[in-house]
């Protein structure tokens, strides 16, 4: 909290970055922040145009969607999202870390049921998070941690890959997904 009230301050880190803003020294001033709470401060605190952007981080993939609120005010304030941690640390992606630490049996066990989602549709559990990180509309990019060229082109064609929108109604239904959150229409057949 007291890092975010110096940001906020008079003098802070968001009036000087407005002021190079403004005076054309930079493009764009973002968020980046893991909290929720101070993220939605910071958009509340500040006048509309203030932000271009915020850095969602770990708080929309396929195990939490605890950012789902702040993504529809994101949308509403006209901010874009750049979401990152969209494998969850790893989990999400053939690793066994969730938020840099070993993932606890429950969590290990929602992305399994995930997994088994995504092999009934024919596809991945890497490609299903993927799309899902980028289902939101108000979602402009995904920042995805990599290692090698390998890692890039498998990324890239699993971008390709087209995942079923009934896949994200069977979530919901099994509970993967809150009710709540609004999804892709599924195309009469």
């Amino acid at each position: 909290s007291g890092r975010c009230d110096a940001a906020l301050g008079r003098d802070g880190a968001v009036a000087e970055l407005v002021r190079l803003r403004t005076e054309g020294h930079i493009g764009e001033v973002s968020i980046g922040c893991w909290s929720l709470e101070h993220t939605r401060r910071m958009l509340r605190s500040c006048p509309a145009g203030t932000f271009g952007s915020v850095m969602l981080a770990g708080r929309w993939n396929l195990l939490d969607q605890s950012g789902y609120e702040l993504l529809l005010e994101c949308q509403q304030r006209g901010v874009r999202v750049h979401n990152a941690s969209i494998f969850a640390s790893g989990l999400l992606a053939g690793g066994t870390t969730y938020q840099n630490k070993e993932a606890p049996p429950e969590i290990l066990s929602r992305a399994q049921q995930w997994s088994a989602l995504a092999a009934e549709y024919g596809t991945t559990l890497a490609a299903v998070a993927l799309h899902f990180a980028l289902l939101p509309e108000v979602v402009e990019l995904v920042a995805i941690g990599m290692r090698s060229s390998a890692e890039v082109e498998q990324n890239v064609a699993l971008l390709e890959k087209c995942i079923d929108p009934r896949l994200w109604r069977d979530a919901q239904s099994q509970g993967l997904l809150p009710p709540n959150i609004a999804l892709p229409a599924v195309p009469r057949e």
